[in-house]
């Protein structure tokens, strides 16, 4: 149980190997709440008409908002690791929104890095292809040479 209140809290009581347990289980949570609002609020509004409907839909975005919000934090970490690794550029100020103190990527922002990072990876694959073809064939010479 105390163990479950400090996870709770953010501390880690297992060092860095606790970090990666942790954060699933709080994705899985705002996955979870966020379908847990979606179907609380889809037979309302499947009912619900004029100004009626547009309270619902703004009760909703205001209770869906800390969800989403939570989910793009872990994707911003996850992404400018991943964007770090590969040396990318990310100061772009258009990228971010601030919630709660913290700068977080938007959609657009996300989608964009994603990108970046794909075209880095796929230059990496590329270059680690054309250097081990360039090594078979020099050691392909080699062998034909000495086979002579």
């Amino acid at each position: 149980m105390i163990t479950q209140n400090l996870v709770q809290a953010g501390v880690s009581v297992l060092g860095k190997h606790w970090k990666p347990f942790r954060d699933r289980r709080m994705r899985r949570h705002f996955s979870r709440e966020l379908e847990e609002i979606n179907l609380r609020y889809s037979d309302k509004l499947r009912t619900a008409t004029g100004i009626d409907r547009e309270a619902l839909e703004h009760y909703r975005r205001c209770e869906t908002e800390e969800c989403v919000c939570g989910l793009w934090s872990f994707e911003t970490v996850e992404l400018l690791r991943r964007a770090d690794h590969y040396s990318l550029d990310c100061s772009n100020p258009d990228w971010y929104t601030d919630w709660e103190g913290d700068r977080i990527l938007t959609e657009r922002g996300q989608n964009e890095l994603r990108r970046l990072i794909k075209i880095a990876r796929r230059a990496n694959i590329e270059w680690w292809i054309k250097s081990i073809a360039a090594i078979i064939g020099v050691l392909l010479a080699l062998i034909a040479m000495l086979r002579r």
